[in-house]
């Protein structure tokens, strides 16, 4: 599974995208997804300065495919309080989906996700549930029907 409960964060307080984006990265060494998080934080900025990956309706989708990745997994970070990220809508972003893939990725399974994520945030149902399922295994198992990781 590209997600876990163990990657859903809850309620997390953070003052930048730069803390996210390092917080990222502590999780992914942490969770064995990389052995660098040098080197996957930078991968992650490299995509943020090609487009930003905060789109609308408070949601961030920071991805990248990357040599550091050693497993295609997934995160997800609700916020407690928003943070700027030049988001397309000028919103700040309170949620935060961070998809993580190797550079060997043949299938292009970063842009299945990040399609089937942007077709939820649509739904008025599925922005409803990213902040009232108040614990990580029913977000899981709600992601898990919604988008299949």
């Amino acid at each position: 599974m590209l997600l876990s409960p163990e990657l859903i964060f809850l309620e997390q307080e953070f003052k930048t995208k730069e803390d996210i984006m390092n917080f990222i990265g502590d999780v992914s060494v942490k969770f064995n997804i990389t052995d660098n998080k040098e080197a996957l934080v930078r991968d992650l900025w490299q995509r943020e300065k090609e487009y930003s990956t905060g789109l609308s309706e408070s949601v961030a989708l920071p991805h990248t495919k990357s040599d550091a990745v050693m497993e295609a997994r997934i995160c997800f970070i609700r916020l407690r309080n928003e943070v700027d990220w030049d988001s397309l809508d000028g919103k700040d972003v309170k949620y935060v989906f961070g998809i993580l893939m190797p550079s060997s990725n043949l299938e292009n399974l970063h842009l299945k996700v990040i399609a089937s994520l942007a077709t939820n945030l649509l739904e008025d149902e599925f922005k409803e549930k990213l902040e009232s399922l108040e614990t990580a295994e029913e977000l899981y198992q709600y992601f898990t029907n919604q988008i299949g990781a």
